[in-house]
């Protein structure tokens, strides 16, 4: 009876009076008609549901206090679009968690007919007191730009529903239960943890949106460093670990990755796989913000194919990961003016017969404010690499772009913590024990695994656990940046209030 109560009106407070009715009929077997219900809640349209009001007046045995028992929910639960849902590691969702619960009501700013602790002790009539939470919100305002924070109202609602789930914890922690409720009890407050634990994980999505999301692809440039041929062997190796990664991965609209090549120089290797250049495009969702981290250099230590003594050699390879945006997109005439490119047309060199050694079908592009230059010639047609040139091009000067708004972010918030772009040695592939560990993360995993493509216990399992830890290093930069913003302004209020002294003092 009390689930047909909550059903039917899911946001009214229904009265102990009328609680007590239902479960008094409910419990003599009479059932009360659908317009009896409609009449109760109907009176009550303006309230909000609390299931923990409905336990003192439930009756009967353990068996009709589950029927009773529903998962606790809310408005805005039920609302995929509504954020997304991140899904933590048990290892850092407690320090995800307790961040949240700091830097969130640093973020917001209480609305009319409410209190907030930046708006207490403000005196003066209403008019007043609204022009000092409008000065708070745009002090708010400013701080959640400098942050990177969007969807302010989205915010907003997720973490009501925290707090009305916050509200029937105290509830339900105030109430004088028998031990015929205990378990009951117990359940209800396993509900309230698991609504609270998902307005957290959307929150989390809110408030740290993935990066990259806004790109349809990724250009990988894979060059060997150190080593000699070893080094463009290993080079070889890493192409064909992100390529078997790229196919076995399946993004969440179902369809998998697609790759191409964009150029490609060969080494003499003795009949070996080897490369001095190789750069690839993967297209498909989250490529950027899944690959990404990919960036620096890896580093090979095992025995090469290419000698006979015996000795284990360490070469190098660095990976260089682009965001590729849709060409028509707006971002494109931000980032290139075509009047500040130069372009070259010249007979390409190499392998390809006569056809590529008479026509002038290789191109190279130059961007002269940057200096940053780009040549293809692994097409037949000059269109075709054209197109290829200018992809790599955009990819380049939109990377820079990203770059420098970063550190600029970085600068201005004054954050000590590091970032995850553009670090040395981030990687180390050990074939003698059979193992590969990333440094960033201290995460080793069996060789064979990573090297396969593995999307879910290999490769895939380590750029999973750097997004997490990347998100991590954000969260943690944000919560720094807010603990100094709030030590200044006590200072500053400390200032004032012994200014305000004096000049009493004075008088």
């Amino acid at each position: 009876m009390i689930r047909s109560l909550v059903q039917a009106r899911p946001r009214v407070r229904i009265s102990a009076c009328e609680c007590a009715c239902a479960c008094a009929g409910a419990a003599s077997g009479c059932r009360l008609p659908t317009n009896a219900i409609r009449t109760i809640t109907s009176q009550h349209p303006s309230a909000s549901t609390s299931r923990v009001q409905l336990l003192p007046h439930i009756s009967g045995s353990t068996a009709e206090r589950r029927a009773v028992n529903r998962p606790f929910t809310s408005a805005t639960t039920t609302r995929s679009e509504s954020g997304s849902q991140a899904q933590l590691s048990p290892e850092i969702e407690e320090e995800v968690h307790s961040a949240l619960r700091f830097i969130v009501p640093q973020l917001l700013v209480a609305q009319s007919g409410t209190t907030s602790p930046r708006t207490d002790g403000v005196e003066g009539d209403e008019a007043a007191s609204a022009a000092a939470i409008a000065a708070v919100e745009a002090k708010l305002a400013e701080r959640r730009n400098d942050l990177g924070v969007g969807n302010v109202e989205e915010i907003r609602a997720v973490w009501q529903e925290w707090q009305d789930a916050e509200n029937q914890r105290v509830a339900l922690q105030g109430m004088q239960a028998d031990d015929s409720m205990a378990e009951l009890v117990a359940e209800e407050e396993q509900a309230i943890d698991a609504a609270q634990k998902s307005a957290l994980n959307r929150l989390y999505g809110l408030i740290l949106p993935p990066e990259g999301s806004q790109t349809e692809g990724a250009i990988m440039e894979i060059r060997p460093g150190v080593g000699g041929a070893e080094a463009t062997l290993f080079t070889g190796d890493l192409l064909r670990m992100y390529r078997t990664y790229a196919s076995a991965y399946t993004s969440s609209t179902g369809s998998g990755w697609k790759v191409e090549l964009l150029r490609v120089v060969e080494a003499d290797s003795f009949g070996f796989e080897a490369y001095k250049e190789v750069t690839l495009r993967v297209e498909g969702k989250d490529a950027y913000r899944h690959l990404k981290n990919e960036a620096g250099v890896h580093r090979v230590q095992r025995i090469p194919k290419t000698q006979n003594l015996g000795k284990i050699q360490t070469s190098t390879a660095a990976v260089i990961v682009l965001p590729q945006i849709p060409e028509h997109a707006s971002e494109v005439k931000d980032i290139v003016d075509v009047a500040d490119v130069k372009e070259e047309v010249m007979r390409s060199r190499g392998a390809g017969g006569q056809h590529v050694n008479k026509t002038e079908s290789a191109v190279r592009l130059t961007h002269e404010p940057t200096g940053i230059s780009v040549s293809m010639q692994d097409s037949r047609s000059q269109h075709q690499n054209r197109a290829k040139a200018w992809q790599i091009l955009r990819a380049r000067l939109l990377d820079r772009k990203i770059q420098a708004e970063e550190e600029s972010k970085r600068s201005a918030r004054r954050s000590q913590v590091g970032s995850m772009h553009r670090v040395d040695r981030i990687r180390t592939y050990n074939y003698q024990q059979d193992r590969i560990t990333d440094h960033r993360i201290s995460l080793s995993l069996p060789l064979d695994r990573v090297m396969s493509g593995d999307s879910s216990f290999g490769l895939g399992h380590i750029l999973t656990s750097l997004e997490e830890h990347s998100d991590l290093l954000r969260l943690r930069g944000m919560k720094e940046d807010l603990q100094r913003d709030l030590e200044q302004e006590g200072t500053g209020e400390d200032e004032k209030e012994r200014g305000k002294g004096r000049n009493n003092t004075k008088k």
